[in-house]
């Protein structure tokens, strides 16, 4: 069971990469296994970690719409 920052990843594109350096890459996909597979049990550190920077992640995609990009 993938749980701290020190794991390596067990599965998937990152399958050998420790979770940390997955944070650091690509936190969303930490998102995602958290919610669609059965192979982590992150501890609340970790989980409050991946959640707050997906989070940001995504308001950063909105923060670079303006309403033009709506209207064509």
């Amino acid at each position: 069971m993938i749980q701290n920052w020190n794991d390596k990843m067990t599965f998937g594109k990152f399958k050998g990469d420790t979770v940390k350096e997955v944070f650091e890459y690509d936190a969303t996909y930490l998102w995602w296994a958290m919610i669609n597979t059965d192979k982590t049990n992150f501890t609340k550190e970790v989980k409050d970690a991946v959640q707050k920077r997906t989070e940001e992640i995504d308001a950063e995609k909105y923060e670079d719409l303006s309403w033009g990009d709506f209207c064509t």
